[in-house]
């Protein structure tokens, strides 16, 4: 069974291989950014000299650990926040990122929730 890890708004999914045509994302300050706090200001990060990053054509992000890695909630001059998510270790591996939706049952709308 594929393991599922969750820090905040960010959903992170096992998976045995990439799909192809995938794109390189860049790294920004020297993370590995999987998504940034629309309301905290922080992103949720990975050290980029143990992660490559991909997205395909549909936006979706995939994550390849080199090693085992330390995803932590922080600004991007690594300095932590005092309501930051806890610090989770991904082992080596291939992962597809995604967020987690809400749904509002008033409205009949699905919408990705905001960190």
């Amino acid at each position: 069974m594929k393991k599922l890890y969750g820090h905040g708004d960010v959903i992170v999914k096992e998976i045995d291989e990439f799909p192809e045509n995938l794109i390189k994302k860049e790294y920004t300050k020297g993370f590995s950014v999987l998504a940034y706090g629309e309301i905290s200001g922080h992103a949720h990060c990975l050290d980029s000299l143990k992660t490559e990053l991909y997205e395909d054509e549909n936006g979706v992000v995939y994550l390849r650990c080199k090693e085992d890695v330390e995803l932590k909630h922080q600004k991007l001059d690594g300095t932590q926040a005092k309501d930051a998510h806890k610090t989770i270790t991904l082992p080596k591996n291939n992962y597809q990122i995604g967020i987690v939706k809400e749904f509002d049952y008033f409205t009949g709308e699905a919408r990705e929730v905001a960190d």
